[in-house]
């Protein structure tokens, strides 16, 4: 995953730099090329959930905002981990077939 730039990274040739806003920040970040555009989302979704807090809660500043849309997001991630366990691997894997063959018939008509 992305990682913040250091100097001695900067001659990885693997590695990419690109700068990301959050919270109407800039940050330098060192991803892989092949991440660009997980890391661009993940930043999307972030600052949505940050104007979102700043909406609900004007009162509050905006640090507030940022504490709130990252433990929210923390949140998410963590109920995501907790639902893919061994134990329904094979739910999983029944709707994950559904959803190919749902997807198929569509592309082929």
């Amino acid at each position: 995953m992305a990682q913040p730039i250091k100097s001695e990274f900067k001659k990885e040739g693997t590695l990419q730099a690109i700068k990301v806003e959050v919270a109407g920040r800039t940050y330098p970040v060192l991803i892989q090329p092949s991440e660009e555009k997980e890391i661009r989302t993940i930043v999307e979704e972030i600052n949505t959930k940050i104007y979102f807090f700043q909406e609900k809660y004007p009162k509050n500043d905006l640090q507030d905002a940022v504490a709130m849309a990252y433990l929210a997001f923390a949140a998410q991630v963590n109920n995501e981990k907790n639902y893919f366990t061994p134990a329904n691997e094979a739910e999983l894997n029944a709707r994950l077939e559904a959803l190919n063959s749902i997807t198929e018939k569509a592309i082929n008509k």
